[in-house]
């Protein structure tokens, strides 16, 4: 299955409705966020991929990295947002041990203005999204009505020291 993205941290927001930090709203939170970790933190793959997208210095998101993976016969794309750096490239092969970024959403990431401090948004959806070729390609509307909680699919503690 899935591992923590992280070697360490705290899981400060969780999957599912909350009141939005930035427009103090109702919305739906597609994904955890990981907190406690400084800005530079290392990010790994969940589990062994491809690499289908990445997208660079949005102003809602900063750096994200998109993952498709097929665990245990099922397809499943998973979502890294708020990285500082990205370390791989589309097309990527990984494993659970590939560093695929950075911590974001801090001071650094000047260019994120989605974000309230340094953390890491993690997702994941049932099915191939948001990347061409052998995989598919389907729309951010179906990526978000797939995305379930994080929190079934990886070991489930509110604060971590260790991915597995």
């Amino acid at each position: 299955g899935f591992i923590r993205p992280t070697v360490s941290g705290r899981v400060s927001s969780s999957w599912g409705y909350r009141i939005s930090p930035i427009t103090h709203k109702l919305s739906f939170h597609n994904a955890i966020d990981i907190a406690g970790n400084k800005e530079g933190t290392p990010v790994y793959a969940a589990a062994l991929g491809m690499v289908a997208a990445i997208t660079r210095k949005s102003s809602c998101g900063g750096n994200i990295v998109y993952i498709h993976h097929n665990v245990l016969g099922k397809a499943y794309t998973t979502q890294y947002a708020h990285l500082l750096t990205v370390k791989v490239k589309v097309g990527d092969m990984v494993s659970a041990t590939t560093q695929i970024g950075t911590v974001g959403g801090g001071a650094q990431t000047t260019w994120d203005k989605c974000s309230t401090g340094a953390h890491l948004h993690f997702g994941i959806s049932t099915g191939h999204y948001l990347g061409a070729g052998i995989s598919g390609y389907s729309s951010w509307s179906k990526f978000i009505a797939s995305s379930v909680n994080p929190l079934n699919y990886i070991p489930n503690v509110k604060k971590w020291s260790s991915r597995y």
